[in-house]
């Protein structure tokens, strides 16, 4: 009733299986690249398995999510709506992670919308640029220092524990 009173019509879209099917596989693709970038460009000992896995796998879930979003204004809304309630936990991490995990959402993005080809040239293009960068700095700046992590169980009373080491 209201549809005919406002001249509202409800538009579905029909979301085909195999295009959907193509579209996650596309993205999968790009993040098995984009986990291979940052094997390049990241040290054996700093690596995270968790980190290779997410990258993997955000840009065919960012693709579904685009593909299922479709036009639908209402729908974007909606999923903005429960990613604003997700609170994310995470260690902090570095600034090239957070530069993966846009391009990785990126990349998902543009599949989700069909530009695969779109995907994968600025995925290539872009991986070719971070993993020379991060190979010039890393000839050019070493690094010689270190860094020292202690765990301790959460019922110690540290206050003081190290002062002996640290003076």
């Amino acid at each position: 009733m209201l549809e005919k009173l406002f001249g509202v019509t409800e538009q579905t879209e029909v979301i085909s299986l195999s295009n959907t099917l193509s579209y996650m596989l596309a993205a999968v693709v790009v993040g098995i690249l984009i986990a291979a970038v940052y094997i390049l460009i990241t040290e054996k000992s700093r690596r995270s398995l968790s980190f290779i896995v997410s990258m993997l796998i955000l840009p065919a879930v960012v693709a579904l999510v685009i593909t299922l979003v479709g036009s639908n204004v209402a729908r974007a809304f909606s999923i903005a709506g429960v990613f604003a309630l997700v609170k994310f936990r995470s260690v902090p991490g570095e600034s090239k992670d957070i530069s993966l995990v846009f391009m990785a959402m990126a990349a998902g993005l543009a599949c989700g919308l069909g530009y695969i080809t779109l995907a994968f040239c600025v995925l290539f293009v872009l991986g070719i640029i971070v993993v020379l960068c991060f190979k010039v700095v890393a000839i050019c700046f070493k690094d010689t220092t270190k860094q020292l992590r202690i765990m301790i169980p959460e019922d110690m009373n540290y206050a003081g524990a190290f002062d002996d080491l640290f003076t």
